[in-house]
């Protein structure tokens, strides 16, 4: 027997280990301990077979995403994917592929798009670390329920109807959790409620102007979702007796308002790789009447008895 024979080619870059898990022969270790101890975050692999350490890359990180790169306190890896391991440490949760950090993810949906402009607009006021998106969907939360009461109540002239859709709305389960989980979805709620809410003054005032207003929020109302273009209908059913009822310029300035901010949309149902009823990830594009019908067809598909889609 050798020296080599007995010490590992290769020798771990940091002797801080305090985290261990083994899985298919090779021991994976992090700092553990504390999470304010402010050591260098690092994960190294003892591969068992091969008698060898790796060390993950951990070089510029904390430059590059403006962030405290130290104390990586626990790690799991991929059933699936040895290779694929997530890690936590004091400023929040890493994923590593092949050693490498891998925390930009491409995706095809409009909606993570979206989110991460939102992001980016509100990251040169608030911060880089994001923690103001939930307080900033909490105060959404609180305002989306305010406006909600105050449309109903402007269409029913009932407070208690008002009350009571607003606190049942804001009371299920999956509405407080997508104001609490870094979702689009409370933007479009809070759109919904503005677009309800703006309707009914432009059907009240009835001016060129006010119906110019409401177009411009059904048109931003739309780019929340794809299925909202749908809606559509609903605030075109109670606009038409308005717009129509003298021959002025309401009805053109709707319209074409409406339209000219819709086309971000109908080109996203148009050429939009995503699930199989909006073209699918592999099918060809540019159907958009096939895409709009296949849309209608999954969004009105019947429940089976046990409420499931049939």
């Amino acid at each position: 027997m050798t020296l080599s024979d007995i010490n590992p080619v290769g020798t771990p870059k940091y002797n801080t280990i305090g985290f261990l898990k083994i899985r298919n022969g090779k021991l994976y270790t992090c700092n553990g301990g504390e999470w304010d101890r402010e050591k260098p975050a690092t994960i190294q692999v003892y591969d068992i077979d091969g008698n060898t350490w790796t060390t993950y890359d951990d070089k510029g990180i904390a430059e590059k995403y403006g962030i405290i790169y130290k104390d990586m306190l626990c790690l799991d890896i991929d059933p699936k994917n040895d290779n694929h391991v997530m890690a936590g440490s004091q400023s929040g949760l890493y994923e590593f592929l092949d050693g490498k950090l891998d925390c930009y993810q491409n995706s095809d949906s409009f909606k993570t798009k979206g989110l991460s402009f939102l992001y980016f607009l509100g990251m040169p006021i608030f911060g880089t670390d994001l923690h103001w998106i939930f307080n900033m969907e909490l105060a959404l939360l609180f305002f989306s329920a305010l406006l909600l009461f105050f449309a109903i109540r402007a269409w029913t002239a009932d407070d208690l109807t008002a009350a009571l859709a607003s606190i049942i709305l804001f009371a299920q389960p999956t509405v407080l959790f997508q104001f609490r989980s870094m979702s689009v979805e409370p933007l479009y709620i809070f759109l919904s409620a503005l677009s309800l809410w703006i309707l009914r003054w432009a059907f009240d005032k009835n001016t060129i102007r006010h119906w110019i207003l409401c177009a411009l929020v059904l048109g931003f109302f739309a780019q929340t979702r794809q299925e909202t273009v749908f809606c559509f209908l609903a605030f075109l059913v109670v606009a038409f007796p308005k717009i129509l009822d003298k021959k002025d310029g309401k009805a053109p300035a709707f319209f074409v308002t409406l339209s000219l901010f819709s086309i971000p949309i109908l080109i996203t149902i148009s050429y939009f790789q995503g699930y199989g009823f909006q073209g699918g990830a592999y099918s060809a594009h540019g159907h958009f009447l096939e895409n709009l019908k296949n849309n209608w067809e999954v969004m009105t598909r019947p429940l089976s008895g046990d409420g499931i889609l049939a």
